[in-house]
């Protein structure tokens, strides 16, 4: 999961600087996703830990917990605020606010390079 958030994290980057923002909003959500995967599991922590006899991660269930991957409150939000954006990216029509998915892409960064390293 590690390479894959990092991956994510800089074709985000790539397509908003293209201008291709639906994109972007899908990658930026991945690589914060894999991220918090990726801690949580450095961590010992597995699907089951969140709902007993749960096998495999459930986005409802990263985002929900995604504040313990860094122990920062505002994670449950880095990860949330994304999946949202993403939905709206693949599932409607208009496209994603601009201005809301730069701020989201700075904020995210640190998350997903710090919980990587």
């Amino acid at each position: 999961m590690r390479a894959k958030a990092l991956q994510n994290l800089r074709l985000a980057r790539a397509l908003l600087e293209l201008g291709l923002y639906d994109g972007a909003a899908t990658h930026l959500y991945c690589a914060a996703f894999q991220a918090v995967i990726f801690a949580f599991e450095r961590k010992g922590s597995r699907p089951h830990d969140f709902l007993p006899g749960a096998k495999r991660w459930e986005h409802w269930m990263v985002i929900r917990h995604a504040s313990r991957a860094r122990g920062h409150p505002e994670d449950a939000l880095l990860s949330k605020e994304p999946r949202w954006l993403r939905n709206r990216a693949d599932y409607h029509e208009s496209t994603v606010d601009l201005k809301r998915l730069a701020v989201l892409c700075r904020l995210a960064d640190p998350l997903v390079r710090e919980v990587i390293r």
